[in-house]
C-alpha cells in the first residue's frame, strides 16, 4: 500500500476531476486522479503532501457533502489510474450493481432497507436500460440509479417520485437538482489554497 495514495469517500456523484483537483489545490503536486460513483483516489508525488491533505481536508465540505479523506487501503496498478482496493464492489456486493458510464442519474431517498441494489434494479428496469445502481452504499435509505438515456431518467422521476414502495414514500430527483445549490456561481467562493499552518510546514523550492 502506498501512503501517497489518498481515498476520498462520500463524494458528490456529480463531482468532476476538475472539482476534486481544485479541492486539493495547495497540497502539492498530484500525479493521478481516479473518480468512481461516490468515491475516488488521488495519488500525490510526495507522501507528506498526502498526509497534510488528509489532516486538513478530512470532513470538509465538497459540493455540499462532507467528504472522508484517508490513506487508501489499496494499491495502484497500470496506466490510466486503475486501482485495486478493498472498496471495489464484489459479485456478492448488495449495495453496488454495474459500472457508471457517465449516464443520467437519479437520487432516490427514503428507500426501504429491504431494497438492495439488485432488487432496486428490478424495480427501475421498468423505466429503461440501467448502467449502475448504488443502494445504501454511503447513506442508509438513499440510492443512486444511472440510466443509459435521459428520457428513461425523466420517466423514472415521473413514475416513482412520491410513490409508496414497501411502506415508504420515495423522493426521486434528478442528480443535478440535488447539487445545483451547492455549486457557487462565483469562482471567489470556491476552495482557496490553504496555507501550511502545521508545525512541520516546510519551505518549497
Amino acid at each position: 500500500m502506498s501512503s501517497k495514495l489518498v481515498y476520498i469517500g462520500n463524494l458528490s456523484y456529480s463531482a468532476s476531476r476538475s472539482d476534486v483537483t481544485k479541492f486539493f489545490r495547495g497540497y502539492g503536486k498530484i500525479s493521478e486522479v481516479m473518480l468512481k460513483s461516490g468515491f475516488g483516489f488521488i495519488e500525490f508525488e510526495d507522501q507528506k503532501d498526502a498526509d497534510d491533505a488528509i489532516h486538513d481536508l478530512n470532513g470538509r465540505s465538497l459540493m455540499g457533502e462532507r467528504v472522508v479523506i484517508q490513506i487508501a487501503k489499496g494499491t495502484p496498478r497500470g496506466a490510466g489510474g486503475k486501482f485495486i482496493t478493498d472498496r471495489s464492489p464484489s459479485r456478492d456486493d448488495k449495495t453496488v450493481y454495474g459500472v457508471s458510464r457517465g449516464g443520467y442519474k437519479v437520487i432516490i431517498k427514503n428507500l426501504s432497507s429491504t431494497y438492495d441494489c439488485h432488487r432496486l434494479k428490478r424495480l427501475m428496469d421498468k423505466c429503461g436500460k440501467i448502467n449502475c445502481v448504488m443502494a445504501h452504499h454511503y447513506r442508509k435509505h438513499e440510492a443512486v440509479v444511472e440510466f443509459h438515456k435521459e428520457d428513461d431518467m425523466e420517466y423514472a422521476v415521473k413514475k416513482f417520485d412520491r410513490k409508496e414502495v414497501n411502506g415508504r414514500e420515495l423522493k426521486v430527483i434528478r442528480e443535478q437538482e440535488r447539487y445545483k445549490l451547492s455549486r457557487s456561481p462565483s469562482p471567489s467562493k470556491g476552495n482557496k489554497p490553504r496555507s501550511r499552518s502545521r508545525s512541520r510546514s516546510r519551505s518549497r523550492s
